[in-house]
């Protein structure tokens, strides 16, 4: 799993020097309802999704509320449920294990400030909704280019169980989650680095691996090899390239 890690990181770092020829974060709309496959819960969510941490907001998302991750989960069971057999399936899957971790550790406050990390989550994940729907939906154009690459191997079933893992790790992490700090930002509302938290994100995806892996195997492949850990979602020296890249993203527009 060493070599995955590294193999991780160099995506990470390819995905940071650009956005595979996808539109800029102003003509960008993660937040849409484009398929059926969306709960109603989020469909009211998510249209007013978006922009820094607000406290005060209504959107139980937005403000950063417990209840929001209760949201995310929900949602991300829907659409497994959706997906049935489907080799999109095990990212999914292991995408829910994740958010259900880092609902605990907002729950158990070991975050500085849990309602950023809830909010970063939601945000975040809309980039996949959002990617995941335009492809069901056949709106190809509408899903970047590290996404089509992972939806077209998983449907084709040219990678392993593994792959169309790491595949959608790649997609999500290395192009969308720039845009989703683009969109949040790195600083918490009383202006102190948020960065402490978002590599804390990193231990949730270690305790997460686990039960990842023994659901995959229940659900979807028994001959699933049992790495030690899965790769970190943010290396702490990438979180400056990161940083740059988000301002980019955000003068763009």
């Amino acid at each position: 799993m060493r070599r995955l890690t590294r193999v991780w990181f160099v995506c990470l770092a390819v995905g940071l020097g650009g956005c595979n020829g996808t539109l800029p974060l102003a003509r960008l709309a993660p937040f849409q309802v484009i398929g059926r496959w969306t709960g109603s819960q989020w469909q009211a969510i998510g249209p007013t999704l978006g922009g820094k941490l607000d406290p005060t907001s209504i959107n139980i998302c937005d403000s950063g509320q417990p209840a929001c991750m209760d949201a995310v989960v929900a949602e991300m069971s829907q659409r497994i449920a959706a997906l049935g057999c489907s080799h999109l399936a095990p990212f999914a899957t292991m995408y829910r294990q994740v958010s259900a971790e880092i609902r605990a550790s907002a729950d158990a406050r070991r975050y500085i400030d849990p309602a950023y990390v809830v909010h970063l989550d939601a945000v975040f994940s809309t980039y996949y909704y959002h990617a995941l729907d335009a492809w069901r939906a056949g709106r190809r154009n509408q899903v970047p280019q590290a996404w089509r690459i992972a939806f077209s191997a998983a449907e084709n079933r040219q990678v392993s169980t593994l792959g169309d893992m790491l595949l959608g790790m790649n997609a999500h992490i290395s192009r969308d989650l720039p845009y989703a700090l683009a969109t949040v930002g790195l600083r918490f509302p009383d202006g102190r680095s948020a960065v402490g938290d978002v590599i804390a994100v990193n231990k949730d995806i270690e305790r997460a691996t686990q039960p990842i892996l023994a659901q995959i195997r229940a659900h979807y492949d028994p001959s699933l090899a049992p790495p030690p850990d899965l790769p970190h979602w943010v290396k702490p020296s990438e979180i400056p390239k990161i940083d740059r890249k988000s301002t980019r993203l955000n003068s763009s527009h």
